[in-house]
C-alpha cells in the first residue's frame, strides 16, 4: 500500500489506535504516506502513548462471590455430566452382557440339537476291462 488512512475519533468503542502497539501497525503499513484523521488531537496522544501491555491471565484474580457461584455451576453441571457418563457406562455394560448372553444362549442351542452325521461315502466301482473286440469287416462267406 503507498497510503494508509487512519481515523481516531473519541466516541469510537474500541478506537483503532487504543495503544502504542496498535497505533504503529495502523501507521506502519503506508510505504509513502500515512495519514491520521482524529477530532480530538489530545486525546489521540494520550491513546498512544499507553503501553498496551496485556496482563497473564492467571494474574487476574476473580471477586470471591463471583469465583463461589461459577465454582456451583461448574459443579452442578459437572454433576449432570457425570450422571450422564455413569449412564452410558451403565448402556455399555447391559449392552456386553446382552451379546455375551445371546452368544452362550446360541452355542447351548447348538449343543443341544442332535449331531447329524453325513453317510460315508461308497467307495468308487471301476469298470472292469473289456476285451478288445475284433472291427467288424463285413460279411465273410
Amino acid at each position: 500500500m503507498n497510503v494508509v488512512l487512519a481515523a481516531y475519533t473519541a466516541a469510537d468503542a474500541i478506537p483503532i489506535t487504543a495503544n502504542r502497539n496498535q497505533w504503529y501497525v495502523a501507521i506502519s503499513r503506508g510505504w509513502r504516506k500515512a495519514l491520521v484523521f482524529t477530532e480530538d488531537k489530545e486525546a489521540l496522544r494520550a491513546s498512544v502513548e499507553r503501553l498496551g501491555e496485556r496482563e497473564a491471565a492467571l494474574s487476574v484474580e476473580p471477586a470471591k462471590d463471583m469465583a463461589m457461584e461459577v465454582s456451583k455451576a461448574f459443579s452442578e453441571e459437572t454433576k449432570k455430566l457425570l450422571e450422564i457418563g455413569m449412564q452410558a457406562q451403565r448402556h455399555a455394560a447391559v449392552m456386553r452382557w446382552a451379546k455375551a448372553s445371546h452368544a452362550q444362549a446360541a452355542q447351548q442351542a447348538v449343543q443341544t440339537q442332535p449331531h447329524i452325521t453325513q453317510p460315508a461315502l461308497l467307495p468308487e466301482i471301476s469298470n472292469p476291462p473289456q476285451p478288445q473286440q475284433q472291427p467288424n469287416r463285413g460279411i465273410r462267406i
